[in-house]
């Protein structure tokens, strides 16, 4: 049965969906981790609280999952992806444990086939659709788009 637990934090509130099984993973508390990339690219994560830290690091909520379903700790290069993309539910079913490499592949398939899915409109409406999104106006020069 999956549960869902209210997360608040000074981010703000975050539902995280977890299998009945894996209650105990959380059973002392949780915390929400704010990680950018270099690219600027912000991602919040569900963590266990300081006080179930495995060797002095909070781990997320959804490799501790993934770990005692394999029986073992994820190997150098293996990393979780959310089938479904919401890094809070880390029900069973959502999670799959593949490599870096396949990961990365996985996350650019996807996004082509919603870039597919959702920018079928012609190529002006497509312009329009990024000058909104960038929030900046955006040239043709000489067949290329340059953001000006």
């Amino acid at each position: 049965m999956i549960k869902t637990i209210v997360i608040k934090s000074k981010y703000g509130e975050f539902d995280l969906l977890i299998d009945e099984e894996d209650l105990d993973l959380i059973k002392k508390g949780l915390f929400i981790s704010k990680d950018s990339s270099p690219s600027g690219y912000i991602r919040f994560a569900p963590r266990i609280s300081r006080v179930n830290f495995i060797d002095g690091q909070p781990h997320c909520v959804y490799i501790l999952i993934a770990e005692r379903l394999l029986e073992r700790p994820l190997k150098k290069g293996e990393v979780t992806h959310h089938i479904d993309g919401n890094v809070f539910n880390c029900t069973r079913k959502n999670l799959l444990v593949c490599t870096r490499s396949k990961h990365m592949f996985l996350h650019t398939q996807m996004s082509t086939l919603y870039m597919k899915e959702h920018f079928q409109e012609s190529s002006n409406e497509k312009i329009r659709l990024l000058k909104q999104i960038l929030e900046c106006d955006i040239q043709n020069i000489s067949g290329i788009y340059s953001i000006i």
